[in-house]
């Protein structure tokens, strides 16, 4: 049996474990003797949950049944009653792809949904991802798990729960023999670069030059580029980036000052975009603009045609994209050697070196010449 210590008028339950004492917060505020019974009781349950002589669930409800026999129980809410009313922050989007996920959960879930928050286990948790890498990819379940991590960390901040069911396991241990995590994304030859740029409209065209001469922004980034990140009198493009927020000043290089010279004289005059249609299509969602791009690829042959369907909710990722425009930027840069990796993260606006690197992909040719480089260095030791 625990017993109680006090301090700063808070109850904590004190016991021997192995030899060594254990000290826990109950969190029951001393205000007189029903509440003292409580922490009794909660410190009991700990040590017992502790030692392994009860569950964690069965511990959790004893507390809870002391708590409404002593009048000063607190009200826990349903898992479906939480998520429901739990406010996700960031941006608009974040907040709708966590309340599809909170939606999914509760479906998982079932009749289970209106369980008292704090009987959610990490069982049921795990046994959620493993239906989810069924249907969808690894990267899209690792969002999923961090979006109801944040909450469930919301939830034991409020002490609503002993501990985050969420955070008892990796998403990494539970990805089935096999399992392909993510599909590799390629950067462009010189010669499919051409043959694209050769090919599409001319708002496509133009859009893939901004692109690339602003450093590889993202599609988005660039189909709703406004005029007045257009700073002519500096010779600039400012844009902030929508992913992570970054201020990227590029300079007009000739041909993207001419780019933009020319889509200034096709829009009207209170045009707010650069690529006005682009921009609407872009606003719509559902990936539209991208899988446009896709087809297009595919239709000049750059992209296979995909010959069966993906179970579940999966969609094939394709190797190249219009982000492959970004790692052909990455690439060029790194295999050059004429711009610094610093130089490049700033121009291209990556975070890090490691997301930089995730980027280069180098050729053949380039490693031929490196480990050339190294024959030539081994070469004047003239010792082997």
């Amino acid at each position: 049996m625990a017993y109680l210590k006090l301090r700063s008028n808070t109850w904590f339950g004190v016991w021997r474990e192995n030899g060594k004492k254990v000290v826990r917060s109950t969190k029951v505020k001393a205000k007189g003797k029903k509440e003292k019974m409580l922490a009794q009781v909660t410190a009991d349950s700990m040590e017992r949950a502790a030692k392994g002589d009860d569950s964690v669930a069965r511990a959790v409800a004893a507390v809870r049944a002391a708590a409404d026999a002593l009048g000063v129980g607190r009200s826990v809410p349903s898992v479906e009653q939480f998520l429901t009313e739990f406010q996700p922050g960031g941006k608009e989007q974040n907040v709708k792809n966590a309340r599809r996920t909170f939606r999914m959960f509760l479906e998982f879930l079932g009749p289970e949904r209106v369980r008292s928050v704090d009987q959610i286990t990490a069982a049921r948790c795990r046994e959620f991802c493993l239906a989810q890498l069924k249907e969808v990819s690894f990267g899209t379940v690792k969002q999923y798990v961090s979006q109801l991590k944040a909450a469930f960390n919301v939830a034991l901040m409020d002490e609503l729960v002993s501990r985050n069911p969420w955070c008892a396991f990796a998403l990494g241990d539970l990805v089935p023999a096999g399992y392909q995590r993510a599909t590799r994304r390629l950067p462009f030859s010189m010669e499919e670069l051409k043959a694209i740029l050769c090919s599409m409209p001319e708002d496509w065209r133009d859009l893939m030059l901004a692109t690339f001469l602003t450093g590889g922004q993202r599609l988005g980034d660039i189909a709703r580029l406004p005029w007045s990140a257009v700073r002519w009198e500096r010779g600039v493009v400012e844009l902030r980036t929508t992913k992570v927020g970054r201020l990227i000043e590029a300079p007009m290089v000739p041909m993207l000052h001419a780019v933009l010279a020319r889509r200034r004289e096709l829009c009207a005059d209170d045009e707010l975009y650069v690529f006005p249609q682009m921009a609407s299509a872009y606003a719509r969602g559902n990936g539209h603009l991208s899988s446009e791009f896709t087809a297009m690829l595919r239709a000049l042959g750059i992209l296979d045609v995909p010959q069966e369907k993906m179970e579940g909710r999966r969609h094939r990722v394709s190797e190249k994209s219009f982000h492959s425009l970004r790692h052909t930027v990455v690439t060029v840069f790194r295999s050059g050697n004429v711009v610094s990796a610093d130089m490049a993260r700033e121009i291209i606006g990556h975070s890090s070196e490691a997301v930089e690197r995730a980027y280069f992909t180098p050729s053949l040719e380039s490693k031929r010449q490196g480990l050339a480089l190294l024959e030539e260095t081994i070469a004047l030791t003239n010792d082997y």
